[in-house]
């Protein structure tokens, strides 16, 4: 198996539109690449057999991000636009990832569903380059995301999560492809 030090994600979106709220936001990432996933510790596997189950429970010290991002938002009455690179880093990022198997006609092993649990102790942002043309703004936009890390974190966790799910089904899926793997070689023959 090749190791996993980087990984490039789909472009993802992030959206808030409601009108009655005082922030409303559409976010643009594209080009986005993680690093990190070589430090990962799995604390704990369980399994079911019986409902072709497996459970990872880890922890990664540190995931950094980085993507190019748009921004459109509108904070009470004014707008706010701009693009560029943009930096987040996880901070003790804990996970569970519980992964559902199913055996195929011809005896083969395919993920079909995940579900993942996160926690982090921190978020820490870095968007100063996605407002060039105003500095300050800029410094201030990014001062305030850190400072409200929590709120942004609550706000994005759910997308962060479909995306490492749909990413971790395709990264098995071919894993288990290129190996081959057959149920039945996952346990040991009965007379032996």
């Amino acid at each position: 198996m090749t190791p996993l030090h980087t990984v490039e994600l789909p472009d993802t979106q992030f959206v808030e539109e409601d009108p009655r709220k005082p922030l409303s936001y559409q976010v643009q990432i594209t080009n986005a690449t993680v690093y990190g996933f070589e430090n990962t510790t799995i604390t704990k596997v369980k399994s079911d057999v019986k409902q072709k189950k497996v459970e990872l429970y880890g922890r990664i010290p540190s995931l950094v991000g980085k993507t190019r991002s748009s921004v459109h938002a509108r904070i009470i009455a004014g707008y706010y636009n701009a693009s560029g690179q943009a930096i987040a880093e996880l901070q003790n990022f804990r996970f569970i990832i519980k992964a559902y198997l199913v055996v195929t006609n011809r005896r083969f092993l395919k993920l079909y569903k995940v579900f993942v649990n996160t926690k982090i102790d921190r978020a820490i942002f870095d968007v100063t380059d996605v407002h060039t043309y105003n500095s300050d703004f800029a410094i201030v936009v990014n001062q305030w995301m850190n400072e409200n890390w929590q709120e942004i974190w609550t706000e994005f966790e759910p997308i962060i999560k479909s995306v490492i799910s749909e990413y971790f089904i395709e990264y098995v899926n071919n894993k288990l492809t290129s190996l081959q793997a057959r149920y039945d070689d996952f346990f040991l023959p009965e007379n032996e």
